[in-house]
C-alpha cells in the first residue's frame, strides 16, 4: 500500500511573517493614494458651499486717525492697514477723517468724518448669492454698490428709521442726521419705519429713489408718512451737488471707472444754469440770514404773495406754502459747505426765478 506523501508542519513564525509582509504592502499602497487623492475634497462635492471666513473688508485709503471697535477686543483701537475687519466690528472716522473700504464682491463704502459704521452681515454664498448689511450710525457714507447684487443677493443699508435695499449697480449718498437719502446713478428701495420699545419697526411706507432723487426724513417727513403721504421723493438739492463731498466722490469714480450710466458734467452743469430773477416784492426770505451760523439742518422761510406765485423752491425742494402768505422748509446742509438757493416759480409758468442765493 503507498503511503501519501507527508508535507513538514510549518511553525507559527511561517504564518506570521507573509501576514506582516502583506500588511506592509497595504499600509504603502494607502500611503501613496492618500498623497494624490485628499477625500475630504470629494466629500465636499457633495455638500452645500460653506461660508466663507469673514475677512471680506479692506480698509484701501484713510486721511486722520480713525478707529475700529471689534466684537472680539470689546475696546476701541487705532485703524489701520493690519486691522481684520468683520461682522459685527464698528468703524468711528476721525472728524476730519476719511476712511474708505471695499467689500469682497467689489463695492465700496466712502466714510467722511464723524461717521460711525457697524458692518452687520457679510455673507458670500454660491448658491444664494452675497447679502451685505450695515447699519450707519452717525455721520455719512457714499456707496459704490457693484453690479454682482443682483437676483437674490442684496446689500442693505439701515439708519434709525431706514432700511434700504440695493439689487443693482447703485451710487448712493446717505446722510445719518438729518436722515437723508440720495441715488446719483441706479435704485434703491426705502423701507421707512418707526422703532418700538417693545418690538421691531412699525412700517410707515416703502419709498423708491431712482437715479438723481433723495429723499430727506425729518421729523414733518415722518408725520406726513403716517398720514399716508408717500410724496416724500424730490430731485438732488442744488447744495449737495455743490457739496466738497460730492465733489470728491465724483472724482474718485472717475479714476475707478463708472459702474453705473451717470453723466456727472450733466447732472452738474443743470445746477450751475443762471436763472432770471423773480420781480421784486412777490417773494421775501426771512430767515436765515447769510451770514447765520447753522447746523446740519436750517429752517428757511418767508412771505409770498399768493396771487402770483404757485410753488417756491429751496435748494431743489419744494417749500410749504401756507395760506397765511407765508411759506417755510427744513433743508439738510453738507458737512463741507453750506449753499441755500431759493427759488419761485410763477403761476401759469413753467420756469423757475432765483429769489436768493447764499
Amino acid at each position: 500500500m503507498t503511503k501519501s506523501p507527508q508535507y513538514p508542519k510549518k511553525n507559527l513564525a511561517s504564518y506570521i511573517i507573509p501576514f506582516l509582509l502583506i500588511l506592509l504592502l497595504l499600509g504603502s499602497g494607502l500611503t501613496i493614494v492618500q498623497q494624490k487623492i485628499d477625500f475630504s475634497d470629494v466629500l465636499e462635492l457633495f455638500q452645500a458651499p460653506s461660508v466663507a471666513k469673514d475677512d471680506k473688508v479692506k480698509l484701501v485709503y484713510q486721511e486722520g486717525t480713525n478707529q475700529i471697535y471689534p466684537k472680539s477686543k470689546e475696546q476701541w483701537q487705532e485703524l489701520n492697514e493690519d486691522s481684520f475687519i468683520q461682522v459685527a466690528d464698528t468703524i468711528k472716522v476721525d472728524s476730519g477723517g476719511v476712511v474708505v473700504l471695499r467689500l469682497f464682491e467689489g463695492s465700496e463704502l466712502r466714510l467722511t468724518g464723524g461717521t460711525q459704521l457697524k458692518l452687520i452681515r457679510l455673507d458670500q454664498d454660491a448658491l444664494q448669492g452675497n447679502h451685505i448689511t450695515a447699519e450707519l450710525l452717525s455721520g455719512q457714507l457714499w456707496g459704490r454698490i457693484n453690479k454682482g447684487n443682483t437676483g437674490d443677493a442684496d446689500v442693505i443699508l439701515l439708519t434709525s428709521h431706514q432700511t434700504i435695499q440695493i439689487h443693482e449697480t447703485t451710487l448712493i449718498d446717505i446722510l445719518a442726521s438729518p436722515e437723508t437719502s440720495r441715488v446719483i446713478a441706479g435704485s434703491a428701495l426705502v423701507n421707512v419705519g418707526q422703532k418700538s420699545e417693545s418690538g421691531p419697526r412699525t412700517r410707515l411706507g416703502t419709498l423708491t429713489l431712482l437715479s438723481a432723487q433723495q429723499t430727506l426724513l425729518d421729523e414733518l417727513a415722518i408725520d406726513q408718512l403716517k398720514g399716508g403721504d408717500q410724496d416724500l421723493v424730490s430731485a438732488l438739492d442744488d447744495s449737495y451737488l455743490a457739496s466738497e463731498w460730492f465733489q470728491w466722490n465724483v472724482e474718485q469714480e472717475k479714476k475707478l471707472g463708472l459702474i453705473s450710466d451717470v453723466n456727472f458734467d450733466a447732472l452738474q452743469g443743470a445746477m450751475e444754469v443762471p436763472l432770471v430773477e423773480l420781480e421784486s416784492g412777490l417773494v421775501s426770505v426771512s430767515s436765515p440770514k447769510a451770514d447765520a451760523a447753522v447746523g446740519s439742518k436750517v429752517l428757511v422761510e418767508g412771505a409770498y404773495d399768493d396771487d402770483q406765485i404757485d410753488h417756491i423752491f429751496v435748494n431743489g425742494q419744494e417749500a410749504t406754502l401756507g395760506l397765511d402768505g407765508t411759506w417755510e422748509l427744513v433743508v439738510p446742509l453738507s458737512l463741507a459747505r453750506n449753499k441755500i438757493v431759493v427759488s419761485a416759480r410763477e403761476l401759469d409758468s413753467a420756469d423757475k426765478k432765483m429769489v436768493a442765493n447764499f
